[in-house]
């Protein structure tokens, strides 16, 4: 349980279908009027115990993230005309309205207290501006998941640090959907200070933030989370000046850019090669905005896979690729989702020259030097078509004493092909590493508290992370257990385990999603990104990105088991609580 969560600032910008989702965007409408007529169409989202942010996200998740798939509203209509005659905007156009504001920020200066603006006929003209809101995104009580107000902006993708961390001194990146990347120097201060960075980045849609050896920073373009407003990527991008300024990386393979309708969803640097470096792409859209969920993927992208690069990306090659799903352009959503894609690149911890890589449908690989990718773990049905819209792979790795490295595995269809579990191995470099399942179906037993940990959108939320040097320590997060809640109408067995953290290596996990305070603050749900802090003190420091923004934890963490005995628990849900508090 954490003793107090601490809301880093909301981003002031369009953070894709969250900013929808929060708002109660249904069917390209926004607002109090599209909240009517959703409560209008299911009258049983409208018990008075539900906040309207749950009756909007609910209704988003009806079949999942990554199916709710619609094609109306003025904000289609608006796509569609600025797309004619295609069916999607394409990458050149989004280039060229780029390169089009870069030119017109260049005929513009700055003078003490106002701009200068000069205008295509030579005159000046002189405004000053004041911001008049909407300011620091107060979501009301009434909004929330524990009645208590709270900050929250749009969808964070992907989070990165740059350590040790310094009360004084603390640097933090952070990608957007929909906003573009952000850097804050001081991400330990109770109100850090977030500095939008990137203009040179052609693209707002954020696929991941990455820190390789050296100061180079990368970030790969298009967003990999199975949402219908995932939007595609234009390429990837490196900064040597800690974000000052940002370069083009090419990404060419055989006449084709890798990087182009894709997303980029994982970099991985290795630590004794600058250059080598792999890159993993996912499935995509174009055609959509904040509300609205038309996409499409343009027929002839490149293949989504890991590609490898052993020269700094003047020349790739196609490493590891598994059968995906084929773009009908007959259909207006493309009909294809994500099998084959990558969630996530790691080097192992104590192994120089392994990497491990994460398929969506498929399980995950490992490739040792410059051998040949090998599955060490495979899904119960896998690269079937009948998962490709829901199956999704996440890994944490650990350096175990011994020097061994352990591996912590989420599989979002490993019961019944629905329903996500948590394995562990203790081998991961072994030539055929064992998993041992440690999720639970059963209330009252220890692996309960993995058991359906991203609920029923695991292909839009999914996080598997260990903090390095405690890998007897594992997090797991995304979206909101909502049916365990009191506020929703469940028997108060946990706080939502939007985010559960476990000290005795996945066996055991305590519920992190609302802090000790007397009015608690809360996690916003569908988690995307966790990251930890060197801070070189006895108290543990991680930062969490969901479709909220920001949210930094920095302990104590203390006991609440107290609090089940005001909820009306018995029996093996009462052992939940217990064990979650």
């Amino acid at each position: 349980f954490v003793a107090a969560l601490v809301v880093l600032g909301a981003f002031l910008v369009n953070g894709g279908g969250s900013r929808a989702r929060d708002e109660g965007a249904v069917g390209g409408t926004t607002g109090s009027h599209a909240m009517t007529e959703a409560l209008d169409r299911h009258p049983g989202l409208a018990d008075h115990r539900l906040p309207l942010a749950f009756v909007a996200e609910k209704l988003e998740q009806q079949g999942g993230e990554g199916s709710g798939e619609v094609v109306n509203g003025p904000a289609q209509e608006a796509y569609d005309q600025r797309a004619l005659p295609h069916a999607y905007i394409k990458p050149a156009q989004q280039l060229s309205a780029s390169m089009s504001f870069l030119a017109a920020r260049q005929r513009s200066h700055t003078v003490p207290g106002r701009a200068v603006l000069t205008s295509a006929q030579g005159t000046t003209k002189v405004r000053s501006w004041s911001p008049i809101g909407p300011d620091g995104g107060l979501q009301v009580a009434e909004t929330t998941y524990t009645g208590t107000p709270a900050v929250v902006s749009g969808r964070t993708t992907s989070l990165d640090t740059v350590g040790p961390c310094r009360p004084a001194r603390c640097l933090l990146f952070a990608g957007t959907a929909g906003g573009g990347l952000w850097r804050t120097s001081n991400a330990l201060t109770t109100t850090p200070r977030w500095t939008s960075i990137g203009s040179d980045i052609p693209s707002q849609a954020i696929g991941v933030v990455y820190r390789a050896a050296r100061g180079r920073l990368y970030v790969g373009t298009g967003e990999a989370n199975g949402s219908s407003d995932s939007e595609a990527g234009v390429g990837l991008f490196v900064s040597r000046s800690n974000g000052r300024s940002f370069t083009r990386v090419p990404t060419m393979v055989h006449g084709v850019d890798f990087a182009m309708n894709r997303s980029i969803s994982s970099i991985a640097v290795d630590p004794k090669r600058p250059n080598h470096i792999y890159v993993g792409t996912a499935v995509a859209r174009h055609g959509s905005s904040s509300v609205n969920g038309g996409r499409f993927t343009p027929p002839g992208s490149a293949q989504i896979g890991v590609y490898e690069t052993r020269n700094a990306g003047r020349t790739w090659t196609l490493s590891l690729s598994e059968a995906s799903d084929v773009v009908n352009p007959s259909s207006p959503t493309g009909s294809d989702y994500f099998r084959g894609g990558i969630s996530k690149l790691l080097y192992d911890p104590t192994h120089p020259g392994t990497v491990y890589a994460s398929m969506f449908d498929y399980g995950l690989f490992r490739r040792e030097f410059d051998g040949p990718w090998q599955q060490i773990y495979t899904i119960q049905t896998p690269g079937s078509p009948t998962t490709s819209a829901s199956n999704r792979v996440e890994f944490a790795l650990a350096a175990l004493p011994g020097g061994q490295t352990r591996i912590y595995l989420g599989d979002a269809t490993y019961f019944a092909n629905t329903t996500s579990a948590l394995l562990r191995s203790d081998d991961g470099t072994a030539a055929a590493p064992t998993f041992t399942l440690l999720s639970d179906p059963n209330h009252g037993t220890p692996g309960y508290g993995s058991y359906n940990f991203c609920h029923t959108q695991c292909s839009y939320d999914m996080v598997v992370a260990s903090p390095p040097g405690h890998p007897d320590e594992v997090f797991l997060s995304g979206s909101m257990n909502y049916g365990e809640l009191l506020a929703f109408g469940g028997p108060g067995n946990s706080n939502g385990r939007a985010v559960v953290r476990s000290a005795d290596a996945g066996v055991h996990f305590t519920d992190m999603t609302n802090d000790a305070q007397p009015s608690p603050n809360g996690l916003h749900p569908d988690h995307h990104a966790l990251v930890f802090a060197s801070t070189g003190g006895g108290e543990e420091t991680f930062f969490t990105a969901s479709d909220g923004g920001v949210v930094r934890q920095q302990g104590p963490y203390v006991d609440r088991s107290a609090d089940c005995a005001s909820r009306p628990l018995s029996g093996a849900l009462l052992a939940d609580c217990q064990q979650f508090l």
